[in-house]
């Protein structure tokens, strides 16, 4: 009898439908990569599940961030890894059954390395199903791609168990085999996607966290501060500081006409004013790295001038699109009214950036209560001066290159608000030309009109 007369060996059928999950596994989990994308370049993701956020914060939460962190490939390309694998391995054993070859070590190995897929397939969806309900998020799109896996893994699993895993040494380095060099050939894509902003943040602060300062620090110890700075980021971010650099000293000089609230000390080196809107996602990681400089640099040699640039029609003439609930206009109005109780901007606006898309009017002043009476703070967002503000600020914004938020200027000068850029000129005191720049940074390359 031949060994495919046994009713336990894999059918031709059953290897088809197996190559098909890994196909669709596949092409699922890179639609998710493609959200990913949108999601981290600051547009609205495809999120099937009722509550948006249930996506963004799995997939940008500390454990999707540590894993792109650590193996350079976000997790819905590992979801591309593995489908692609299972497609393969699936595939290859569908050949050599058609081929009437199944008798050989080739389609043994190939079913077993398909098994032990499956089996890597089921514990990443257990691990995953265990950081979703850590994070009580019900990720719709995250739950197909479970789905997917599971029926694989059951085909693959279950339904082969008395075929058992013969040649399993084969198959296990086959399976391993394939999934090394789908690695590599993923490894390029999944490095060059934007990480998350919890990981952007994180690692900035190890860097900055290492060049602490304190007004009592001296002249030298801020060059050491400046010298193991630029040594302790890639090549990567120096070649964007010296552009940064470059930018700097061609801009013009032109400062908004009138200072308003400045957090932190008005005489520091390095005033920082930015336009920001509080649904803008880039915003929200700006307003991060300015805590983080404020908390690593003594107050003489940083300071942060916020103005506000609401994308909304009801309060920006500039703006020809209306907001949902007007939410970025009453938003933007709020935390130019918090700027009255400076011990409470930094958390108020903080929390606002955090909950961006959910903001209404009655969510802005809930948040608010604990630092302002309501009647107040509501009476504050009404009122013609702040609105008034606002208009000054958008006219102002028009003075300069403006392309969104954050729009920033450091001492009157417009850059891009690189963050290692920030953190160096103020360890340089404001000094552009500050001999360190000229022996630890690379050629800038040409400016981008």
């Amino acid at each position: 009898m031949k060994s495919h007369d046994d009713p336990h060996f894999p059918s031709a059928k059953h290897l088809a439908t197996l190559t098909a999950l890994g196909a669709a596994a596949s092409l699922w989990a890179l639609f998710l990569w493609v959200e990913l994308v949108k999601l981290r370049a600051g547009q609205e993701p495809i999120c099937l599940s009722a509550d948006p956020k249930a996506c963004s914060s799995l997939w940008d939460g500390p454990f999707a961030s540590a894993v792109h962190s650590y193996t350079h490939l976000p997790i819905a390309l590992w979801g591309v890894v593995w489908g692609v694998a299972a497609f393969s391995l699936s595939l290859f054993a569908l050949y050599r059954r058609a081929g009437d070859r199944d008798d050989g070590p080739g389609f043994k190995s190939a079913v077993t390395g398909t098994r032990l897929i499956a089996l890597g397939g089921v514990v990443g969806v257990g691990i995953f199903a265990v950081v979703s309900i850590a994070n009580k998020a019900l990720c719709v799109n995250c739950l197909i791609s479970y789905l997917i896996t599971l029926r694989f893994a059951w085909l693959a699993l279950f339904d082969l168990r008395k075929w058992g895993f013969p040649l399993w040494a084969r198959g296990a380095l086959t399976s391993t085999a394939t999934s090394v060099l789908l690695y590599g050939t993923f490894f390029v894509l999944g490095a060059s996607t934007p990480k998350s902003k919890h990981s952007q943040t994180l690692e900035f602060e190890s860097e900055v966290s290492s060049t602490r300062l304190d007004d009592r620090s001296g002249p030298e110890d801020f060059d050491k501060a400046l010298k193991t700075f630029l040594e302790g980021v890639d090549m990567n971010a120096r070649q964007n500081i010296a552009d940064d650099l470059l930018r700097y000293q061609s801009a013009l000089n032109v400062p908004p006409d009138k200072k308003r609230s400045v957090i932190g000390n008005g005489q520091a080196k390095v005033l920082v004013t930015a336009w920001t809107d509080p649904k803008c996602p880039h915003c929200e990681h700006f307003h991060n790295v300015i805590h983080q400089l404020s908390e690593y640099l003594p107050p003489s040699l940083i300071a942060y001038e916020p103005r506000y640039f609401p994308m909304d029609s009801a309060c920006n003439p500039s703006w020809a699109e209306p907001d949902i609930n007007q939410a970025r206009c009453d938003a933007a109005k709020a935390m130019l009214c918090m700027e009255k109780i400076p011990q409470a901007y930094e958390t108020y606006v903080e929390t606002l950036f955090e909950r961006g898309k959910q903001l209404t009017r009655q969510l802005i002043l809930d948040l608010g209560t604990p630092y302002i009476a309501r009647h107040d703070l509501n009476a504050c967002i009404e009122s013609q001066s702040v609105q008034s503000m606002i208009e000054t600020d958008v006219a102002q914004a028009q003075k300069y290159d403006f392309k969104g938020t954050p729009l920033v200027l450091v001492n009157g000068r417009q850059v891009t608000g690189y963050p290692h850029f920030l953190h160096a000129i103020a360890l340089a005191k404001g000094n552009e030309r500050h001999p360190l720049f000229d022996s630890m940074l690379p050629p800038p390359q040409a400016l981008k009109k």
